[in-house]
């Protein structure tokens, strides 16, 4: 992979980690549990789409 996109992949992946860290998401197994939560819970995963469709529409 080239160096420049797998220095913007990491850089990336480390500011989503410092987001989850500063919630109290600051383990793997925290973050597995909430990626589980919401892939099972009945409207868990609508309601995160909805988000993400409702911050793409501000940032229009």
């Amino acid at each position: 992979m080239d160096n420049k996109i797998e220095s913007e992949r990491t850089q990336r992946l480390i500011q989503i980690g410092s987001i989850f860290e500063s919630i109290g998401i600051n383990t793997v197994e925290i973050a597995e549990k909430i990626k589980d939560h919401i892939e099972n819970c009945p409207g868990g995963k609508s309601c995160i789409e909805k988000l993400l469709v409702n911050t793409s529409e501000e940032s229009i």
